[in-house]
């Protein structure tokens, strides 16, 4: 007998300006906190390839909006003129 497993997914989505935070809580309880910069650094589009070196002075980036792509992705617009999922 094949036992129904609920997918995880997100229940919570929060920018925190002030500290630069992105917070992300899931049904399952866990919750994680992303840095902008760490996610600014880390981005790429979607299809595009990435960069061979790394991104740097983006300290103070902030996310200027987040929409959501669907189920799993988000796509997030930073104040640096940066768009990506």
């Amino acid at each position: 007998m094949t036992e129904h497993v609920a997918p995880i997914t997100p229940t919570m989505i929060n920018l925190h300006k002030k500290s630069r935070l992105l917070e992300i809580a899931f049904s399952d309880g866990l919750r994680f906190n992303y840095p902008c910069e760490y996610l600014r650094v880390f981005a790429t589009e979607s299809g595009v390839q990435p960069l061979d070196k790394p991104v740097h002075d983006k300290l103070r980036v902030d996310i200027s909006s987040i929409e959501p792509q669907g189920t799993s992705l988000l796509k997030l617009d930073f104040d640096d003129g940066y768009s990506g999922s």
